[in-house]
């Protein structure tokens, strides 16, 4: 399913469409045991990991929409983002990995909600392992949650033009703007596009350069590729 280049060369791997699958209903069911309801928002401030793109499609699974963040923008942007989608839950990494550097991920943060009160739940992937300031019965981390949960979720009976996804403008022409995209008018178009515009075939591999924080990541490395197996 997941072709996944890490960082640093020579520490990437691949993920199976099961492997996915597992990762997928764990998280969607940590979700639904936060209090995530069909129709929620959760916010994702994470980097270029496969992880990331299990959130994805563990809030589509439960037909909840999410709203990603690109990793690199600041507290601020960030803390602007959650509160006008209104996000209950929030899923980050402890740190993220760029160049070479180590990027605060969770310390951006926990800045950011200073001014959120209404997150209430913030679930943590390890990518580094270095110690991060925790918020007890806010933060969770998420390997020691996917133990608490079954490891297959039902997906979730939508309607087609129910929302699927969040996705904010950068802001560089004015205030970031939330654009709505629904589920079957946008998979349509990424899968289409996928079929035709770039001519995939099965067993082809796609390679997209793009971060997963931006509508290219989205549609090109998440929903389009794995949209045409």
């Amino acid at each position: 399913a997941i072709i996944y280049e890490a960082d640093e060369p020579g520490e990437g791997f691949e993920i199976t469409y099961a492997q996915l699958l597992h990762e997928v209903c764990s998280v969607a069911n940590i979700l639904k045991a936060m209090g995530i309801k069909k129709g929620d928002t959760v916010s994702v401030y994470m980097s270029m990991t496969w992880h990331a793109v299990a959130t994805f499609l563990a809030c589509a699974r439960i037909s909840a929409i999410h709203s990603v963040v690109f990793a690199g923008f600041s507290s601020e942007s960030l803390r602007d983002r959650i509160k006008d989608c209104k996000s209950r839950v929030l899923i980050t990494s402890d740190e993220g990995r760029r160049g070479g550097k180590a990027i605060a991920t969770k310390a951006i943060v926990d800045a950011a909600l200073k001014e959120c009160p209404q997150v209430e739940h913030v679930l943590v992937q390890r990518r580094t392992g270095n110690a991060v300031a925790w918020t007890e019965g806010r933060d969770k981390w998420w390997h020691e949650e996917t133990l608490k949960v079954p490891n297959y979720c039902p997906p979730e009976v939508m309607s087609s033009e129910v929302p699927f996804f969040i996705l904010y403008t950068s802001g560089s022409t004015g205030k970031p703007k939330g654009v709505v995209h629904t589920t079957a008018g946008y998979l349509l178009g990424a899968a289409l596009t996928v079929k035709y515009v770039f001519d995939v075939h099965p067993e082809d591999r796609f390679a997209c350069m793009a971060d997963v924080g931006w509508i290219t990541g989205h549609t090109y490395i998440v929903y389009g590729p794995l949209l045409k197996g």
